[in-house]
């Protein structure tokens, strides 16, 4: 049986949206436990050695990649909720909305979707019943369709008691075992994850900041949309600052599609969120102080019919004395109409990651686009963490890349941020190549402050520190 009026009108799809809030809580609690364990097996391992430590550790090995696995699974049916919650209050608000419009205009409304005049009155024209009835009948279907495509999602992202289970272990500290028949991916997953962390770093990552860095590194696709296509990474050394962490910003687009041409492009349709994987943007930035890293990654792009294509981001960087970190990124959509990069029609940012004194979490301040929406969260070595920046995109309609992107503003302290990275050597003719410089062009003198442009994994530059 399919939807009906009386069905929609009783239905409650902001409990499904409460349902995803809450199991957010849940696996941000996950989450934690597992950042706690993993340091734990860390000093194990640094203080303890011999075929026990060995047994133990790869015991302790396993344990995570179950525990991981139970938090995947929180985070798909978190997902399926909120995103089904959110379409299904909509599409519950249109369906009552029109129908009391076609009520209003002199129309019979059956339960099933269908309109027909009353015959008391001269709006409600058996052609303009038949426009109500098919627009409704239509937006019932779309109800059905998302309220069981919203049970299946959360079916596929795990058995209705692995749930209950993790939030179990969360609390409690008993470590469930992997349910059989555990799915290779992960795995599979899991191992990329740390081949690209042994990449960079010659060893398997420990902590929990090695592990989110090790996830931003992965050079492969998951999400069936990019069918295969793998994500641009560039990456560079900075100087550690131990105890600070990693600082990761999400610069993603909150709809599910949007205005390009000759095709519209698919959005990451989400709203902010913490726990935030390297897929769920279009461009990711990653500051990791604990292992001295900065990471840019931009994934496909994806057009409503399902082309797929990716380009790479032009990503400057420097580093200050005292560790500030200043990025300044310019992403191309791959699929952007010749002449975006002169209209300004491009992911644009100037941003200053400046570490916190005395173990105080990190401040982000700059210019950055008015579109899309920027996140930025740091997560802290001893399993806490801290949203830096929650930057809205401008504009709430399918059209923001076009009437948005060329435009910018200030997040934090603006421009006074960039002092510490002021040049006292020449810059190029036409005006200031960055904020904050003044010095006139002398022909032949080279800037030693220059920043460093990010390069692949194979050829990892080190990021000038300004004098």
């Amino acid at each position: 049986m399919g939807a009906t009026i009386s069905l929609v009108q009783a239905s409650r799809p902001d409990g499904v949206t409460a349902a995803a809030a809450a199991i957010q809580h849940a696996v941000t609690e996950v989450q934690k436990h597992i950042r706690t364990q993993q340091g734990l097996l860390r000093s194990l391992g640094q203080n303890w050695a011999g075929p026990a430590s060995t047994v133990a550790m790869g015991r302790g090995d396993r344990i995570m990649q179950s525990q991981i696995a139970f938090r995947d699974q929180l985070e798909a049916v978190r997902t399926a909720l909120g995103s089904g919650g959110q379409q299904l209050s909509a599409l519950r608000a249109q369906i009552l909305s029109l129908s009391t419009q076609a009520s209003a205009l002199g129309g019979i409304v059956g339960d099933d979707g269908t309109v027909r005049p009353s015959g008391g009155g001269q709006l409600m024209t058996p052609t303009v019943a038949k426009a109500y009835s098919a627009v409704l009948q239509k937006m019932l279907r779309a109800f059905d369709s998302v309220d069981q495509a919203t049970a299946s999602a959360v079916q596929q992202g795990g058995r209705s008691d692995s749930a209950i289970r993790a939030v179990d272990f969360a609390v409690d500290g008993d470590a469930p075992q992997a349910p059989p028949g555990e799915d290779t991916a992960a795995a599979d997953r899991r191992r990329n994850e740390i081949d690209a962390f042994k990449e960079v770093f010659g060893r398997e990552p420990a902590s929990s900041t090695d592990w989110e860095t090790a996830a931003a590194l992965d050079p492969h696709s998951y999400d069936e949309k990019y069918n295969g296509t793998p994500p641009s990474i560039v990456v560079g050394r900075i100087n550690p600052e131990p105890g600070q962490g990693i600082v990761r910003t999400g610069l993603f687009i909150p709809r599910d599609k949007v205005f390009n041409i000759p095709n519209d492009d698919l959005g990451d349709n989400r709203g902010f969120d913490p726990n935030f994987a390297p897929e769920d943007s279009r461009v990711s930035l990653y500051v990791d102080y604990e292992n001295g890293l900065v990471i840019a990654r931009q994934n496909p792009s994806v057009d409503v019919e399902g082309n797929v294509k990716v380009a790479t981001p032009d990503v400057k960087v420097q580093q200050a004395p005292d560790g500030a970190v200043r990025i300044q990124y310019d992403a191309k959509n791959a699929f952007a109409p010749p002449g975006a990069d002169l209209s300004g029609h491009v992911v644009r940012g100037d941003i200053v990651v400046t570490p916190g004194a005395g173990g105080q979490p990190a401040s982000i301040d700059g210019v950055v686009g008015d579109y899309p929406s920027l996140e930025v969260y740091q997560e802290m070595p001893n399993g806490t963490s801290h949203t830096l920046a929650q930057d809205p995109a401008d504009s709430g309609n399918p059209y923001g890349p076009l009437t948005e992107l060329p435009f910018s503003h200030e997040i934090g302290s603006g421009s006074s941020a960039f002092e510490p990275f002021e040049s006292y050597a020449p810059q190029l003719p036409g005006g200031p190549r960055y904020p904050g410089d003044t010095v006139p062009y002398v022909p032949g003198q080279i800037d030693p402050n220059t920043p460093t442009d990010l390069g692949p994994t194979d050829k990892i530059p080190d990021v000038v520190v300004v004098r």
